[in-house]
Protein backbone atom coordinates (compact mmCIF):
# COMPACT_ATOMS: atom_id res chain seq x y z
CA UNK A 1 0.00 0.00 0.00
CA UNK A 2 3.00 2.26 -0.33
CA UNK A 3 2.08 3.38 -3.86
CA UNK A 4 -0.24 6.42 -3.69
CA UNK A 5 -1.72 5.70 -7.12
CA UNK A 6 -3.18 2.29 -6.42
CA UNK A 7 -6.88 1.62 -5.91
CA UNK A 8 -8.11 -1.15 -3.64
CA UNK A 9 -11.10 -2.93 -5.16
CA UNK A 10 -13.61 -5.23 -3.48
CA UNK A 11 -15.87 -7.09 -5.88
CA UNK A 12 -17.94 -10.13 -6.70
CA UNK A 13 -15.99 -12.64 -8.79
CA UNK A 14 -17.41 -15.75 -10.44
CA UNK A 15 -15.94 -19.10 -9.41
CA UNK A 16 -16.30 -21.06 -12.64
CA UNK A 17 -15.94 -24.56 -11.18
CA UNK A 18 -18.38 -23.99 -8.32
CA UNK A 19 -20.76 -21.75 -10.33
CA UNK A 20 -21.03 -19.15 -7.57
CA UNK A 21 -20.05 -15.50 -7.05
CA UNK A 22 -17.85 -14.74 -4.06
CA UNK A 23 -16.40 -11.63 -2.46
CA UNK A 24 -12.80 -10.91 -3.36
CA UNK A 25 -10.25 -8.07 -3.24
CA UNK A 26 -7.44 -6.88 -5.50
CA UNK A 27 -5.55 -3.69 -6.34
CA UNK A 28 -5.50 -1.73 -9.58
CA UNK A 29 -2.85 0.62 -10.95
CA UNK A 30 -2.24 2.01 -14.44
CA UNK A 31 -4.67 -0.36 -16.18
CA UNK A 32 -3.37 -3.49 -14.43
CA UNK A 33 -4.75 -5.66 -11.64
CA UNK A 34 -2.58 -7.22 -9.00
CA UNK A 35 -4.28 -10.11 -7.21
CA UNK A 36 -2.14 -11.17 -4.24
CA UNK A 37 -4.34 -14.20 -3.52
CA UNK A 38 -3.34 -15.78 -6.83
CA UNK A 39 -0.04 -13.88 -7.09
CA UNK A 40 -0.88 -12.57 -10.55
CA UNK A 41 -0.65 -9.19 -12.29
CA UNK A 42 -2.59 -8.89 -15.55
CA UNK A 43 -4.40 -6.32 -17.67
CA UNK A 44 -7.53 -4.99 -15.96
CA UNK A 45 -9.85 -5.76 -18.89
CA UNK A 46 -8.64 -9.35 -19.05
CA UNK A 47 -8.98 -9.83 -15.30
CA UNK A 48 -12.56 -8.53 -15.34
CA UNK A 49 -13.44 -10.71 -18.31
CA UNK A 50 -11.90 -13.88 -16.83
CA UNK A 51 -13.36 -13.25 -13.37
CA UNK A 52 -16.77 -12.25 -14.75
CA UNK A 53 -16.68 -9.39 -12.24
CA UNK A 54 -20.23 -8.51 -11.30
CA UNK A 55 -20.01 -5.59 -8.89
CA UNK A 56 -17.14 -3.52 -7.51
CA UNK A 57 -16.42 -0.86 -4.92
CA UNK A 58 -13.19 1.13 -5.19
CA UNK A 59 -11.20 2.66 -2.35
CA UNK A 60 -8.38 5.17 -2.41
CA UNK A 61 -5.46 4.50 -0.12
CA UNK A 62 -6.88 6.94 2.44
CA UNK A 63 -10.39 5.41 2.38
CA UNK A 64 -8.97 1.90 2.65
CA UNK A 65 -6.97 2.92 5.73
CA UNK A 66 -10.04 4.63 7.17
CA UNK A 67 -12.33 1.62 6.74
CA UNK A 68 -9.70 -0.85 7.91
CA UNK A 69 -9.11 1.13 11.11
CA UNK A 70 -12.83 1.82 11.69
CA UNK A 71 -13.88 -1.80 11.29
CA UNK A 72 -10.64 -3.49 12.32
CA UNK A 73 -11.11 -5.62 9.23
CA UNK A 74 -9.71 -5.91 5.72
CA UNK A 75 -13.27 -5.88 4.44
CA UNK A 76 -15.50 -6.19 2.69
CA UNK A 77 -16.95 -2.86 3.85
CA UNK A 78 -19.95 -2.78 1.51
CA UNK A 79 -23.11 -4.71 2.37
CA UNK A 80 -23.68 -5.96 -1.18
CA UNK A 81 -20.18 -7.41 -1.43
CA UNK A 82 -20.34 -8.62 2.16
CA UNK A 83 -23.48 -10.61 1.34
CA UNK A 84 -21.82 -12.06 -1.76
CA UNK A 85 -18.68 -12.78 0.22
CA UNK A 86 -20.54 -14.76 2.83
CA UNK A 87 -22.92 -16.50 0.43
CA UNK A 88 -20.23 -17.47 -2.08
CA UNK A 89 -17.72 -18.47 0.54
CA UNK A 90 -20.38 -20.38 2.48
CA UNK A 91 -21.15 -22.39 -0.66
CA UNK A 92 -17.47 -23.03 -1.36
CA UNK A 93 -16.82 -23.91 2.30
CA UNK A 94 -19.74 -26.36 2.35
CA UNK A 95 -18.43 -28.13 -0.77
CA UNK A 96 -14.95 -28.21 0.73
CA UNK A 97 -16.26 -29.79 3.94
CA UNK A 98 -18.23 -32.43 2.03
CA UNK A 99 -15.10 -33.29 0.03
CA UNK A 100 -13.00 -33.46 3.22
CA UNK A 101 -15.54 -35.75 4.94
CA UNK A 102 -15.41 -38.14 1.99
CA UNK A 103 -11.60 -38.14 2.07
CA UNK A 104 -11.60 -38.82 5.82
CA UNK A 105 -14.13 -41.64 5.42
CA UNK A 106 -11.92 -43.26 2.76
CA UNK A 107 -8.86 -42.89 4.99
CA UNK A 108 -10.69 -44.44 7.96
CA UNK A 109 -11.83 -47.32 5.78
CA UNK A 110 -8.26 -47.98 4.60
CA UNK A 111 -6.99 -47.74 8.17
CA UNK A 112 -9.65 -50.21 9.37
CA UNK A 113 -8.70 -52.68 6.64
CA UNK A 114 -5.06 -52.49 7.78
CA UNK A 115 -6.11 -52.93 11.39
CA UNK A 116 -5.24 -49.39 12.47
CA UNK A 117 -7.34 -48.12 15.35
CA UNK A 118 -8.43 -44.50 15.76
CA UNK A 119 -8.34 -43.01 19.22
Amino acid sequence: MDNPQFTLVHGLVFHDQEKVYFGHAWTEINGFVHDPTFNVTIEKDRYYRLGQIKYTVRYTKERAYYWASETRSYGPWNSRIDAGFHEGNKSLWKKYLIKKRKQLAKQRSRNAKRGDVER
